[in-house]
C-alpha cells in the first residue's frame, strides 16, 4: 500500500479535471446559452405585460368615451324634457289668459311671449350687472390691498405718489 506514491497522483487527477466535469469553455458556452434564453425569455414576458397595459389602457379610454357619451345624450334627454315642460306651461297660460279676453288666444300668446322676453332681458340684464359689479369690487379690493402693502414697506404708495411727484 503506497499511498503516498497514490496521493500525488490523486491530486494531479483533479486538478485537470476529471471525466465528469466539463472542460470551462463548454460550461462558459452553456451559461452564457442558458442566459440568452432566460433573456429572451424575460423580453417575451415585457412584451406580453406592455401588451396587456396597452389593452388595458384602450378598454378604459374606451369605457370614458362610452360613459361620457352616455351621458351627453342623458343631459340632451333631460334637457329637452325641460324645454318641452316649459314650453307646455306657457301654451297653457296662453291658453288660459286667451280665454280670459274671450277667445282671442294669440293674444294670450302674445302677451305671454312679450313678458317671458322681458323676464330673460331682464333676468340677463341683473346677471350681466352683478358679474360687472363683482368683478369691479374685487379688483378695487386688489389694488386697495397691494396699496396698503406699500404704505407698510414704504411709508407711501402708488397712488399717495401720483398725487405728489
Amino acid at each position: 500500500m503506497n499511498t503516498q506514491k497514490d496521493a500525488p497522483h490523486h491530486f494531479a487527477k483533479e486538478s485537470a479535471g476529471t471525466e465528469k466535469d466539463p472542460p470551462v469553455d463548454e460550461t462558459a458556452s452553456a451559461a452564457f446559452h442558458d442566459a440568452a434564453k432566460r433573456l429572451a425569455e424575460i423580453r417575451e414576458y415585457i412584451g406580453y405585460y406592455i401588451a396587456v397595459q396597452a389593452d388595458a389602457a384602450r378598454l378604459a379610454v374606451r369605457n370614458a368615451i362610452f360613459y361620457a357619451a352616455l351621458g351627453i345624450l342623458g343631459l340632451f334627454a333631460a334637457a329637452a324634457a325641460v324645454v318641452a315642460a316649459v314650453v307646455l306651461f306657457l301654451i297653457g297660460i296662453a291658453q288660459v289668459i286667451g280665454a280670459a279676453l274671450g277667445g282671442r288666444v294669440w293674444a294670450g300668446e302674445l302677451i305671454v311671449g312679450v313678458v317671458v322676453l322681458a323676464a330673460l332681458a331682464l333676468g340677463a340684464k341683473i346677471a350681466s350687472s352683478s358679474i360687472t359689479g363683482s368683478s369691479r369690487r374685487k379688483t378695487v379690493q386688489k389694488y386697495e390691498s397691494l396699496q396698503r402693502k406699500q404704505r407698510t414697506r414704504f411709508g407711501q404708495s402708488v397712488d399717495d405718489r401720483a398725487e405728489n411727484p
